[in-house]
């Protein structure tokens, strides 16, 4: 047989090793025979073919012709590798060596393929044993080194392949029971790792949920106990797990499971499930949502929930009925969630909500992208004609969402909801009268801002809100069980750390004046978006304007006027809001600043237009507390601006360095 290793490699020495030393290592490596329990035959087989490298090495002249093939070997291309041709009688003893290179991967394909016919052992023989021990070993070894890799899902298709293999041998009992206790402490890692792909990996994302339904069912529920449960995580700990998780998820996939895990009685599902409808309601313009959350907390029986409620009424449009749910609420119960009341109930009422939505509502979505903007919300013509029907008693009563699914099948946070899904399905809560609202009053109110602390019903600790976590993350390149033997180390030690969120940087709907942005304010540039073509002057300032509200986002001061949705295509925009999402659950802030120095434009057409553009650009990254953690200095660039008009409006498609 074949073993793809060289002399050096498998003696353990490198190219640099004197002759002399070549046998001190050699007397070592006889010295430390693996302690695995196995046979004295391979155990023999082992030490003759460390003898044979030795032998070569030590001998200079066999060594010079050696190191020559090698080195000729590596001029013929990369698809030549060294490999070393051994009897098939010391293969146990060669794939221990592999093993010990650290070839465990290499290890384990070898003894699955002695193991298979024709070549397979004698049933209860000494080589059946030994093969089938080098198969464990090297299986938990491969799935050490993938999980160094953070290749969860890797690693345990190698230890579920080695449990296979060994129910067949029934005295391999206990080293098939330490793979399955791997594969059960992987099982929390592989679920983010499947969970955390790409949207279009549909396979794999499902198989992560699957993954997840099944942890959290051995749990007996998310309140379950974590005794006997795969992966032994503690309730703190799987609490933290769960907010990592549900940012990995949409807001449909999580509100299917909710759902789910609510009919088998769990009432943390539910009061997750509520905040999941409301955040699907709100960012998608969508009161029938929010109608369906407002229903599930109503129903339940955990006193202290009323200033949820009274947002969730806000959002309907029943400002009355909220701001008497608001007054409920005791003055150590509401010093909780208004720091500074102003005196204005409704203002209050507002920076209420907005807080709340932007603070344990949005957070923690995958395909969740909006702020809490009240402004946009209410001035949506399907939400007004929702609350405008409830005020003349002419909606249903009834809210039918058939498939949420079908409803959240569009990226939640799109720029433009679909028309009609919130007049089609609104209804009254039982017992409750709606009373008229004043929809420019309330959209004046939404315009104040004021801090709002976390509440403390012990439902909102699972919300993924901007607090700080407590989980241990291993550090990068940390591999568990470090302090084992080389080739035995166990995969699963800790939960991942969920990233740290903060509110310092959320992106509040301040107004900043039109000429921050665009020279000639909103009517000129607006203007300039429908000419016919761009010139160097207009490309200029669609480029401006781009840069200006991007970096407004990026340092949390909130969106310039025009913002990123009038410059840019959704799928540029979608980016941005991805890096502000990342920097704030990292606690950090970008300060980007750009001057444009020469405009040309390269290529024209009635519908493209390509702009080659030199600009110098600076950043600083800093962390909450306003302290450098890295900055890129002033530096000259140069980079193409793409332009179409998709909708008889010039946006900015795409860009990239020349």
């Amino acid at each position: 047989m074949e073993l793809a290793i060289d002399h050096f490699r498998l003696l353990g020495v490198s190219t640099s090793t004197a002759c002399d030393m070549v046998l001190q290592v050699l007397r070592q490596r006889l010295e430390q025979p693996p302690g695995e329990g196995y046979s004295s035959e391979t155990l023999k087989a082992r030490a003759q073919l460390l003898r044979a490298s030795a032998d070569l090495l030590s001998d200079q002249t066999r060594r010079n012709s050696y190191e020559a093939e090698l080195l000729a070997m590596g001029g013929e291309g990369a698809s030549c590798v060294a490999a070393l041709e051994i009897p098939s009688s010391l293969e146990a003893g060669g794939l221990i060596l592999l093993l010990e290179a650290s070839l465990a991967q290499e290890a384990l394909d070898g003894a699955l393929k002695a193991l298979q016919p024709p070549q397979a052992p004698a049933l209860g023989s000494g080589r059946e044993a030994d093969l089938t021990l080098l198969a464990a070993t090297a299986a938990r070894a491969a799935a050490g080194d993938l999980w160094h890799q953070r290749r969860y899902e890797q690693a345990a298709i190698v230890l579920q392949q080695a449990v296979s293999l060994l129910q067949k041998y029934p005295r391999q009992g206990e080293r098939r029971e330490q793979l399955q206790a791997d594969l059960a402490q992987l099982l929390p890692y592989r679920v983010l790792d499947l969970l955390s792909r790409d949207l279009s990996v549909v396979d794999a994302r499902q198989r992560g949920l699957e993954l997840l339904d099944g942890l959290i069912a051995a749990r007996g529920g998310l309140e379950g106990s974590a005794e006997g449960c795969p992966g032994a995580m503690t309730a703190s700990a799987f609490q933290d797990f769960l907010k990592q998780i549900r940012s990995y998820m949409t807001v449909g996939e999580q509100i299917e499971r909710f759902e789910d895990w609510a009919r088998k009685g769990s009432p943390t599902a539910d009061f997750l499930g509520a905040h999941a409808l409301t955040s699907a309601g709100f960012s998608r313009h969508q009161p029938a949502l929010i109608f369906q959350a407002l229903e599930r907390l109503t129903a339940m029986p955990t006193a202290g929930l009323e200033p949820e409620l009274s947002c969730l009424q806000l959002l309907l449009g029943r400002t009355d009925l909220a701001q008497k749910t608001l007054d409920r609420c005791d003055s150590a119960q509401l010093a909780g969630w208004l720091v500074e009341p102003s005196g204005d109930r409704l203002a209050d009422l507002c920076c209420c909500c907005r807080k709340w939505l932007s603070d344990q509502v949005l957070p923690g979505y995958r395909d969740v992208l909006v702020d809490a903007d009240l402004d946009g919300y209410f001035a949506d013509p399907a939400v007004q004609t929702f609350i405008q029907a409830e005020d003349r008693g002419q909606a249903p009563r009834q809210a039918t969402v058939a498939s949420h699914g079908q409803h959240l099948a569009a990226p939640v946070g799109s720029d433009t909801p679909p028309a009609g899904h919130a007049a089609a399905a609104a209804a009254d809560a039982p017992g409750l009268d709606s009373a008229p609202v004043d929809l420019r009053a309330m959209a004046a109110a939404t315009g104040l801002t004021v801090v709002v602390a976390v509440s403390l019903v012990a439902g909102r600790s699972w919300l993924l809100q901007r607090q700080p976590s407590s989980v241990a993350t291993p550090a990068a390149g940390e591999r568990p069980g470090a302090d084992n033997p080389a080739g035995q180390s166990r995969p699963g030690q800790g939960l991942a750390k969920p990233a740290e969120l903060d509110g310092t940087a959320a992106l509040a709907a301040t107004q900043i004046p039109p000429t921050d942005g665009v020279a000639g304010g909103q009517a000129a540039f607006a203007a300039l978006q429908r000419a016919d073509r761009l010139d160097e002057r207009a490309a200029e300032q669609l480029v401006k304007a781009w840069l200006a509200a991007k970096a407004a986002l990026l340092r949390g001061d909130g969106p310039l006027q025009p913002g990123l949705d009038a410059v840019a295509t959704r799928e540029l925009v979608a980016g941005v809001r991805r890096q502000v999402r990342d920097n704030r659950e990292r606690q950090l802030i970008l300060e980007v600043s750009t001057e444009l120095r020469n405009v040309e434009i390269i290529d024209s057409s009635e519908e493209s237009v390509t702009a080659r553009i030199n600009l110098s650009y600076r950043d600083r990254l800093l962390d909450r507390d306003g302290v450098e953690q890295q900055v890129t200095d002033l530096r000259d660039m140069t980079r193409d601006y793409v332009f179409t008009r998709p909708n008889g409006s010039w946006l900015l498609t795409d860009f990239y360095g020349v």
